[in-house]
């Protein structure tokens, strides 16, 4: 069984015979193995369709894998385009069971700076890799909530690519002391798509 993720998109040229599987750069990971032009069942709940998989590597500035497919496949499986999935990929069956997953997160090195983007100040900002790992809108907003429970209004987060390190996230100083973080700690950030909420949570000293 190979399991993944993807964020979903409906493109409305796509042929609805056929859903194209783009694996985020640099193309690794589980999903590498879904074979290219196979035939597979897709599979959301109890509703499936058989689907050519077209698979192709990220050459733009999206990171993450990404599954597309047309607004014929969407309506007949009930998926979201915008909103992240799980995937397990049965080999033997040659299905993909697709499931919504709204959480992501991983761990990133916080700096502290004074932050300006695009000519405006930004409260966070983030690099292509981290916002494709946590799963962020480009130029959305988010609530920030740390473990002590202090919470944020509504901020708007920057995505740069200038930014490309994978393993920083940089928050300006003003907030970076509201929510007590420490340049040069690590911390372990989890992203709610539904909720719009942001954990971050210093990691526990071995």
């Amino acid at each position: 069984m190979v399991k993944g993720a993807v964020d979903l998109f409906v493109f409305p040229q796509w042929t609805e015979d056929t859903m194209s599987l783009t694996l985020g750069n640099p193309a690794k990971g589980a999903l590498s193995a879904i074979p290219d032009r196979s035939s597979i069942t897709l599979q959301h709940g109890n509703l499936n369709r058989i689907l050519q998989v077209e698979v192709e590597q990220s050459t733009g500035e999206y990171f993450y894998h990404s599954l597309g497919i047309s607004p014929i496949v969407s309506k007949q499986l009930k998926l979201k385009s915008g909103y992240r999935y799980a995937l397990d990929y049965d080999e033997t069956q040659k299905m993909i069971k697709i499931k919504r997953t709204p959480s992501s997160k991983g761990v990133f090195l916080f700096r502290e700076r004074i932050l300006r983007y695009r000519g405006k100040v930004r409260p966070i900002l983030f690099g292509y890799n981290a916002a494709g790992e946590l799963g962020l809108p480009d130029g959305g907003n988010v609530v920030l909530q740390s473990q002590k429970g202090t919470v944020s209004p509504c901020l708007k987060i920057g995505i740069s690519p200038a930014l490309d390190d994978s393993g920083v996230f940089i928050m300006n100083v003003e907030w970076a002391r509201r929510f007590g973080l420490v340049h040069g700690q690590r911390y372990s950030l989890e992203y709610n798509q539904i909720t719009k909420m942001l954990n971050i949570n210093p990691i526990p000293v071995r």
